[in-house]
Protein backbone atom coordinates (compact mmCIF):
# COMPACT_ATOMS: atom_id res chain seq x y z
CA UNK A 1 0.00 0.00 0.00
CA UNK A 2 2.77 2.66 0.87
CA UNK A 3 4.77 1.17 -1.89
CA UNK A 4 1.71 2.24 -4.20
CA UNK A 5 1.70 5.37 -2.79
CA UNK A 6 5.47 6.44 -3.02
CA UNK A 7 5.32 4.74 -7.07
CA UNK A 8 2.75 6.88 -7.56
CA UNK A 9 4.24 10.20 -6.15
CA UNK A 10 7.59 9.45 -7.79
CA UNK A 11 5.56 8.98 -11.09
CA UNK A 12 3.96 12.55 -10.87
CA UNK A 13 6.97 14.27 -9.52
CA UNK A 14 8.74 12.60 -13.11
CA UNK A 15 5.96 14.22 -14.84
CA UNK A 16 5.90 17.33 -13.38
CA UNK A 17 3.26 17.95 -12.10
CA UNK A 18 2.67 20.21 -9.55
CA UNK A 19 2.05 19.72 -5.99
CA UNK A 20 -2.01 20.66 -6.26
CA UNK A 21 -2.39 17.95 -8.89
CA UNK A 22 -0.29 15.22 -7.02
CA UNK A 23 -1.93 16.02 -3.44
CA UNK A 24 -5.69 15.40 -5.55
CA UNK A 25 -4.49 11.88 -6.95
CA UNK A 26 -2.73 10.67 -4.02
CA UNK A 27 -6.27 11.06 -2.65
CA UNK A 28 -7.84 8.99 -4.58
CA UNK A 29 -5.15 6.40 -4.37
CA UNK A 30 -5.08 6.31 -0.85
CA UNK A 31 -7.52 3.95 0.71
CA UNK A 32 -7.28 4.92 4.78
CA UNK A 33 -9.15 2.29 6.33
CA UNK A 34 -10.67 3.27 9.75
CA UNK A 35 -9.70 0.88 12.53
CA UNK A 36 -11.89 -1.84 13.55
CA UNK A 37 -13.20 -1.72 17.16
CA UNK A 38 -14.34 -4.77 19.06
CA UNK A 39 -15.43 -5.58 22.84
CA UNK A 40 -13.81 -8.66 23.87
CA UNK A 41 -15.28 -11.99 24.53
CA UNK A 42 -15.96 -12.24 28.33
CA UNK A 43 -15.12 -8.25 28.61
CA UNK A 44 -16.06 -7.09 32.75
CA UNK A 45 -18.10 -4.06 32.63
CA UNK A 46 -19.69 -1.73 35.19
CA UNK A 47 -23.39 -2.35 34.64
CA UNK A 48 -24.70 0.10 37.38
CA UNK A 49 -23.50 1.62 40.13
CA UNK A 50 -22.89 -1.45 42.17
CA UNK A 51 -22.94 -4.02 39.88
CA UNK A 52 -20.82 -5.23 37.28
CA UNK A 53 -21.40 -7.86 34.51
CA UNK A 54 -19.54 -10.22 32.23
CA UNK A 55 -20.27 -9.35 28.29
CA UNK A 56 -20.62 -12.39 25.68
CA UNK A 57 -21.44 -10.86 21.88
CA UNK A 58 -22.89 -12.57 18.84
CA UNK A 59 -19.44 -12.25 16.47
CA UNK A 60 -16.54 -14.47 16.20
CA UNK A 61 -13.40 -13.34 17.75
CA UNK A 62 -10.75 -12.21 15.16
CA UNK A 63 -7.51 -14.64 14.48
CA UNK A 64 -5.27 -12.95 12.72
CA UNK A 65 -6.58 -9.50 12.63
CA UNK A 66 -5.88 -6.94 15.63
CA UNK A 67 -8.29 -4.81 15.70
CA UNK A 68 -8.88 -2.03 18.60
CA UNK A 69 -10.08 -3.62 21.56
CA UNK A 70 -12.39 -2.33 24.19
CA UNK A 71 -11.63 -2.88 27.65
CA UNK A 72 -9.09 -6.08 26.89
CA UNK A 73 -8.57 -8.28 23.81
CA UNK A 74 -10.67 -11.45 23.29
CA UNK A 75 -8.59 -14.52 24.12
CA UNK A 76 -11.88 -17.03 22.92
CA UNK A 77 -12.15 -17.48 19.60
CA UNK A 78 -16.69 -16.76 19.66
CA UNK A 79 -18.54 -14.23 21.94
CA UNK A 80 -16.96 -10.80 20.76
CA UNK A 81 -19.01 -7.87 19.58
CA UNK A 82 -18.32 -6.02 16.80
CA UNK A 83 -18.78 -2.21 17.28
CA UNK A 84 -17.50 -0.37 14.43
CA UNK A 85 -20.10 0.35 11.81
CA UNK A 86 -23.32 -0.33 14.40
CA UNK A 87 -25.90 1.66 15.64
CA UNK A 88 -27.16 -1.19 18.24
CA UNK A 89 -25.70 -4.43 19.25
CA UNK A 90 -27.06 -7.21 21.07
CA UNK A 91 -25.32 -8.95 24.07
CA UNK A 92 -25.49 -11.24 26.95
CA UNK A 93 -24.58 -10.35 30.50
CA UNK A 94 -24.48 -13.05 33.01
CA UNK A 95 -23.51 -11.32 36.49
CA UNK A 96 -24.05 -12.73 39.89
CA UNK A 97 -27.65 -13.72 39.65
CA UNK A 98 -27.86 -14.27 36.57
CA UNK A 99 -27.63 -13.93 32.91
CA UNK A 100 -29.81 -12.01 29.88
CA UNK A 101 -29.98 -10.29 26.65
CA UNK A 102 -30.19 -6.45 26.07
CA UNK A 103 -29.54 -4.52 23.07
CA UNK A 104 -27.18 -1.48 23.49
CA UNK A 105 -26.97 1.99 21.76
CA UNK A 106 -23.34 2.20 20.36
CA UNK A 107 -22.32 5.75 20.05
CA UNK A 108 -19.34 6.81 17.73
CA UNK A 109 -17.67 9.97 17.41
CA UNK A 110 -13.78 11.85 17.27
CA UNK A 111 -12.07 12.88 20.33
CA UNK A 112 -8.75 14.27 19.47
CA UNK A 113 -8.73 12.62 16.00
CA UNK A 114 -8.89 9.30 17.24
CA UNK A 115 -12.24 7.13 17.21
CA UNK A 116 -13.98 6.94 20.30
CA UNK A 117 -16.88 4.35 21.12
CA UNK A 118 -19.58 4.97 23.72
CA UNK A 119 -21.93 1.96 24.79
CA UNK A 120 -25.18 2.83 26.68
CA UNK A 121 -27.56 0.42 28.60
CA UNK A 122 -31.54 1.13 27.53
CA UNK A 123 -32.11 2.67 30.88
CA UNK A 124 -29.60 5.08 29.33
CA UNK A 125 -26.50 3.90 31.88
CA UNK A 126 -23.40 4.68 29.87
CA UNK A 127 -20.60 1.50 30.25
CA UNK A 128 -17.54 1.75 31.92
CA UNK A 129 -14.80 -0.58 33.20
CA UNK A 130 -15.26 -1.60 36.60
CA UNK A 131 -14.19 0.23 39.92
CA UNK A 132 -11.93 -0.96 42.24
Amino acid sequence: MITRLYILLFALAVTGCDLAEIGANAAMVVDVKQPKVMLGSSAVLQISEAEVARILGPDKCPAHEMPEWLFGPAIETDGCTMLSGKKTVEVTLITDTGHFKERWKVAEGLASSSPRISLSRPNGWVLREPHE
